[in-house]
């Protein structure tokens, strides 16, 4: 099997050189003297092994678990290895808000009464 990068080094170059942020897939392959689709593959798997290494870098894992199965940030945190204060910056920075959607304050919400909220009935 061929491999899909021919020159490693002068991709890591290319890519050190600034930050993948400012720069787009046709640049990265000009740099690396390498096709778009090959930088495109490059970066797929990038971010694959970083969501292993980082689980908590997965928007849809995170979502699926706090969104959709009521998890806690902690509860989270333990499930996937780091602390509920990780879990919580990277909610933030994925721009998922902390309680808005989550399940367990939907069913909460939902299903109390005045009196179980010690409000007083009429």
């Amino acid at each position: 099997m061929s491999d899909p990068l021919p020159d490693r080094d002068l991709f890591r170059a290319a890519v050190s050189a600034e930050t993948v942020d400012e720069l787009d897939a046709e640049d990265l392959a000009d740099r690396a003297g390498v096709d778009e689709e090959t930088v495109g593959a490059v970066l797929s798997a990038v971010v694959e092994v970083d969501r292993e290494l980082y689980p908590w870098h997965d928007p849809d894992r995170l979502h699926t678990l706090y969104y959709e199965r009521g998890h806690t940030q902690p509860e989270i945190a333990g499930m996937l290895g780091c602390s509920s204060h990780v879990v919580s910056e990277w909610m933030e920075k994925l721009d998922m808000s902390p309680g808005k959607g989550h399940r367990s304050a939907l069913v909460d919400s939902s299903t109390s009464s005045p009196n179980s909220r010690g409000v007083s009935g009429p």
